[in-house]
């Protein structure tokens, strides 16, 4: 047997002067732990059981057929299994996490690299298509143990598609946006393999028939196949060979060159696992296709995604998805009152998140929904025709009180008939109401007093609200982590009160084009925030903004100050060294900046500062020269 080579550390592989710089994010065992005596762990006075007489040699050629997952979930039995493990030449393996790389510099990698199990290149793999191929063949040619590849945008073709298939350790295959096509490939190749989990998104060129036949080949063992956004047609019959039996897991978004017969013909193959089914943005999908999917997958079907399809859901079977848990149905325009509720009916009443957005539904036919819906999350977003009355019956057909998320977003509705509102929101965590113009205050008021201690983001951007009625609210909001009140007609008098319900939860306050001027505010902050927006705001206060900034000094991650009128000159009221967490400045377009108080600002930071943004303010080039001067280390992260 040849000598095992040493180990390379990081540093030997990742030579600047000929590997470019690749973010190694999860490399397990760099260095090889010391063995530990099992005396350590078990006692000896106790008979040996069966683990501990298991040569090690035997040991570690079981592990040689267990894959990522069961390799961790094993080391988890217990402690003598885990230093079984590391004793294991087996327990030497490395996962690697690349950016942007050239197909040279892969080769380069495979070469010095010794142990590979999972490769992931998380921009592009850069080069022609020949040298793209080759770098690939070379990877999986020189380490054996490879079991995952994930590959976001490359150049490669059927020939490293091929080489991948006929690897007989891969489990996982991800090549997307690449110029693979699927033809004509070679059935001898697979049958040494039987991966897991294939994506080719975005691969336009992809055809499909071949692959479809080539990995429907018995027995597979294919458990999610992604094929979205591709060029799919099946445009002949699939071979009787052909079947996906451990499929649980179908994407074919986006491909509109697939005819409804053929999805039904591919869907006919899927065997009785399938839990995920996602076409959204397949335009050849009708109300047949979908009593296909209820025929089939009746049973076991948990996810389906069938948003911008043109179904209206007149469904004449009487089949039920007795396990649907998620259903998107957004921007289908065709869906008709009727039928959206009698499909609701086949939901069996397990339905936890739905998202109707930008529908033309008015919810007016509900009283044909005979089942109460468990729902967690509701979006509503973007329907345009909903009213009161619609949106206040759906709410009501909500059972447990289990909401969490609920979007109206961009809606017409006033929430002036909020005394029809039975629904039990007490659990509610997440409530946007963006752009809702046509929102009352004393309805929402009411809903808010309605939601129950939980809320923790709370977004009513660009609305017209200003809370001049906070009096009234009753609620109080212990966790409320959010609030954005950005662009709408809020003074500071008036956000006080919400204010002060949720300052000591409150990490992130976004203000953007408001009254507020932070004179009041600071005063009563004790809110541990990381983000605050005031950009726009005109009557902002530099007092109250140093004592804003005093009061949450320790947790700021972003300060976003763009058009306003600041000019820092107060900045020696802030605290020494009062910012130390400090990510973000955001100064665009503050005109009446004062060079020494930003420099005086930039001397509380601490080195977390990453970015600081002084386009179109009145900093000059000499100035800016003059505050890298004085911290060097921000020269790469003043933008102008």
């Amino acid at each position: 047997m040849s000598e095992k080579p040493p180990d390379m550390t990081v540093s030997h592989v990742l030579d600047r002067n000929k590997l470019p710089d690749m973010a190694v994010s999860h490399v397990l065992d760099r260095n090889k732990p010391p063995y530990m005596a099992v005396s350590h762990v078990l006692d000896r006075s106790s008979k040996p059981s069966f683990l501990e007489t298991v040569p090690l040699e035997l040991f570690d050629h079981i592990l040689k057929y267990l894959g990522i997952s069961e390799k961790k979930a094993i080391r988890l039995l217990n402690r003598f299994i885990l230093l079984r493990f590391r004793s294991s030449e087996r327990w030497h393996f490395k996962i690697w996490k690349l950016g942007t790389i050239s197909a040279e510099q892969l080769g380069l990698f495979a070469s010095q690299v010794y142990t590979v199990l999972g490769l992931e290149i998380s921009c592009e793999l850069t080069g022609e298509s020949s040298l793209v191929d080759e770098s690939l063949v070379n990877l999986v040619r020189s380490h054996s143990d490879l079991s995952s590849i994930k590959i976001r945008k490359s150049s490669c073709t059927n020939r490293s598609l091929e080489v991948l298939l006929a690897h007989a350790s891969i489990v996982s295959i991800n090549l997307d946006h690449s110029s693979i096509t699927g033809d004509n490939l070679n059935p001898e190749m697979y049958y040494s393999s039987r991966p897991e989990s294939i994506s080719l998104a975005g691969c336009l060129d992809l055809s499909g028939r071949d692959l479809v036949s080539v990995l429907g080949m018995e027995p597979n063992r294919l458990k999610c196949l992604n094929l979205s956004h591709t060029s799919l047609q099946l445009d002949q019959p699939l071979a009787s060979h052909v079947s996906f039996p451990s499929l649980e897991e179908l994407n074919l978004n986006s491909c509109v060159l697939l005819t409804e017969q053929s999805f039904i013909c591919l869907l006919s193959r899927v065997g009785s696992r399938l839990r995920s089914l996602k076409l959204a943005g397949y335009s050849n999908l009708t109300d047949v296709g979908v009593e296909a999917i209820l025929d089939k997958t009746s049973e076991t079907l948990i996810h389906l995604d069938i948003s911008e399809t043109p179904v209206t859901l007149g469904l004449e079977v009487s089949r039920s998805f007795l396990q649907l848990k998620t259903l998107s149905l957004r921007d289908c325009k065709s869906l008709s009152e009727v039928g959206f509720p009698k499909f609701l009916n086949k939901t069996g009443g397990n339905l936890r998140h739905l998202d109707v957005g930008a529908t033309q539904l008015t919810f007016s036919e509900l009283r044909l929904l005979t089942v109460n819906l468990p729902l967690e999350r509701l979006n509503l977003e973007f329907c345009l025709e909903l009213r009161d009355r619609g949106f206040f019956s759906l709410l009501n057909k909500t059972s447990g009180g289990r909401l969490k998320s609920l979007d109206t977003s961009c809606t017409k509705i006033t929430l002036s008939e909020v005394g029809d509102l039975t629904a039990n929101l007490a659990n509610l965590e997440e409530l946007r109401m963006m752009m809702c113009k046509t929102l009352e205050e004393d309805g929402l008021v009411a809903i808010l007093n309605k939601t129950g201690p939980k809320l923790r983001i709370l977004n009513l951007n660009w609305t017209n609200v200003i809370f001049t009625g906070v009096t009234s609210l009753t609620a109080t909001f212990p966790l409320l982590e959010e609030i954005d009140l950005g662009e709408s007609r809020v003074f500071e008098s008036s956000l006080l009160g919400l204010f002060l319900k949720a300052q000591r939860s409150l990490k992130r306050l976004k203000l953007r084009s408001t009254f507020v001027n932070l004179g009041q505010i600071s005063l009563f902050s004790r809110a541990p925030l990381e983000e605050l927006d005031l950009t726009k705001c005109e009557e902002l206060w530099e007092n109250g903004l140093m004592d804003m900034l005093n009061k949450t000094s320790n947790t700021l991650r972003i300060l976003n100050l763009a058009s306003t009128k600041i000019t820092l000159s107060e900045t020696y009221n802030l605290s020494s060294a009062s910012l130390p967490n400090l990510e973000e400045i955001n100064l665009i377009n503050c005109k009446h900046l004062s060079t020494q108080g930003l420099i005086a600002l930039l001397g509380k930071t601490g080195d977390k500062l990453k970015l600081l943004n002084l386009a179109h303010t009145n900093i000059t080039v000499p100035q800016i020269s003059e505050i890298i001067g004085i911290y060097p280390h921000l020269q790469n992260y003043i933008y102008t």
